[in-house]
């Protein structure tokens, strides 16, 4: 009878176990898909595009947490996998609470990490003409998220740009909507109607081509310019124009602008700096808080004539 109790009693307490048990795990999976749930229409339609691979592996705990941080300075240590299966410490954050982007802190060098769908595939690629336009930029890089060895999503990985702080060649980076003291006074001449400064530190061609470019993630509507970034060369003593896919993606998002694919007939207008794009922005400048500095740089830009469509 009393060994019947005593089987009944552990019965009993296995049961609650096993309901214990499961209910952490269909509350960790809730929070998993809270977070991670809301893919593209078809999150592996573009796995078999991109071969690339970034493999992490969290505790139970850390990715469990990562919907409740929301502490922009909240590090988490993961392991970094490669595909050699070597196990590297590194470290890992949010950008925001409702955010599924981060950032990767890799031997003390940091990479932000965007989530991006089909839209940010074709962001990518569009992005990746920017040479033939003549602009430096950044080497972003899609990617498989994988945590625990489960497709979280398709990413874009890139170092993340430091501002202001000068590297042994003295070179360094800056945004067009920083708040120092250099730029307010440019902004200011420019307002103006004063270009002496701008000439002097800025290649007011190379700096066309890049308003130009980066208005045509926009087409048609008004994307703003704060988030422009240069690099100052040390050597010219000028800054260069410095095209980032942090500058173009966090500028939508902040606006709630989308990225809409260019129509086929309008394609052969978007390979270079000519007039028809360069009028299609004047158009628009008006409406910038930098119009002037627009209706500056573009008025002295050197405009190249569009080739007929064959």
């Amino acid at each position: 009878m009393i060994r019947d109790e005593i089987f009944f009693e552990i019965e009993k307490t296995n049961k609650k176990l096993l309901y214990i048990t499961l209910g952490v795990l269909i509350c960790a999976l809730c929070l998993f898909f809270l977070l991670f749930g809301h893919f593209e229409a078809n999150p592996f339609k573009l796995k078999s595009e991109i071969q690339n691979v970034i493999q992490l592996k969290l505790s139970r705990k850390d990715l469990a947490s990562l919907p409740h941080t929301g502490e922009l300075d909240r590090w988490i240590k993961v392991q970094l996998i490669d595909s050699s299966k070597r196990v590297s410490r590194i470290k890992m954050k949010q950008v925001s609470k409702h955010s599924k982007d981060f950032t990767l802190d890799i031997n003390g060098t940091l990479y932000n990490l965007y989530k991006i769908g089909q839209e940010g595939k074709a962001i990518y690629d569009f992005f990746s003409t920017a040479d033939k336009w003549g602009l430096e930029t950044s080497s972003p890089q899609p990617v498989q998220l994988k945590m625990n060895n489960v497709l979280i999503g398709i990413y874009v990985i890139e170092e993340h740009i430091h501002e202001q702080i000068r590297d042994g060649s003295g070179e360094y980076f800056i945004r067009l909507g920083s708040d120092i003291r250099f730029l307010k006074k440019i902004h200011h001449q420019v307002q103006l109607g004063k270009s002496e400064l701008l000439t002097r530190y800025f290649d007011t061609s190379k700096l066309a081509s890049y308003l130009v470019f980066f208005s045509l993630f926009s087409y048609n509507e008004v994307l703003d310019f704060d988030r422009l970034v240069f690099r100052y060369d040390a050597k010219k003593e000028k800054f260069v124009p410095y095209l980032t896919m942090e500058s173009v993606i966090l500028s939508l998002n902040e606006q709630s602008k989308e990225f809409k694919p260019f129509l086929e007939e309008d394609a052969y207008l978007l390979k270079r700096l000519n007039r028809a794009n360069i009028a299609n922005l004047l158009s628009r400048a008006r409406h910038y808080k930098y119009s002037s500095l627009i209706n500056i740089v573009l008025g002295k830009a050197r405009i190249m004539p569009v080739k007929a469509k064959k």
